[in-house]
């Protein structure tokens, strides 16, 4: 009896998880093009073991409005700060994060309206950063074509349906075959019968998986929002 509770549980854990953080990562998660960094460090400077500044030049189309920025560390705290063109009132931009194996792990999108200065504010990056790459999306009034991809095909979509649907059933299946099991004597005879033949089999799953996919878009969408 134990060992069906057992499975049983398992069973509706690995099917959550699956729905709420596998599926979503494999067709729904946003993939970039950026493959590694594009800017070159010009200089840098060193005010401890510890603590350092590097100077940056953006891609070359990146350079006509941002001219330079600066990737420091301080106290263990990360930043950057942009020195803009002198025609820049309005920037939109993406700050690609990445690693020290040389991966993009985050983007970060900036809105800043420059005032007399000429720089952007600076900004707190999280420590595993060790490089960036800048990607200008609107300036002033002109919108460019952004350098990445964030396309989610239809096809992705319609495969993360048909494996919903798919584990959904296999789940369902599963369920029964505990259930029945569990409760044992005429129970497990007409059950599994009874469910399938109703509907509900496929019904009880299907309305899980929906929460599921409901939970697991959410935390897509306050990710995305987040980043």
């Amino acid at each position: 009896m134990l060992f069906w509770y057992l499975i049983l549980g398992l069973g509706i854990l690995l099917f959550a998880f699956s729905v709420i953080f596998i599926l979503p990562k494999m067709f729904l998660q946003n993939r970039y093009t950026i493959r590694e960094p594009k800017d070159r460090g010009i200089k840098k400077y060193k005010f401890s073991e510890s603590d350092y500044a590097v100077v940056y030049e953006p891609s070359l189309f990146a350079r006509r409005y941002v001219k330079q920025y600066v990737l420091a560390k301080r106290s263990g705290e990360k930043t950057i700060k942009c020195m803009l063109d002198p025609s820049v009132i309005y920037i939109d931009f993406d700050i690609v994060l990445f690693d020290s194996e040389g991966k993009a792990f985050l983007v970060i999108n900036s809105n800043d309206v420059i005032g007399d200065g000429g720089y952007t504010d600076e900004m707190k990056l999280p420590p595993e950063t060790s490089y960036v790459t800048i990607l200008v999306n609107k300036v002033n009034e002109k919108t460019f074509r952004s350098e990445k991809s964030v396309n989610i095909g239809l096809g992705r979509i319609f495969g993360f349906g048909i494996c919903n649907v798919i584990l959904s059933i296999g789940a369902s299946i599963a369920f029964l075959y505990s259930l029945s099991n569990i409760f044992g004597g005429v129970f497990r005879e007409s059950f599994p019968e009874e469910m399938i033949s109703s509907g509900l089999a496929f019904l009880v799953p299907a309305a899980i998986s929906a929460v599921c996919t409901l939970i697991a878009s959410i935390i897509l969408i306050l990710k995305n929002k987040k980043r």
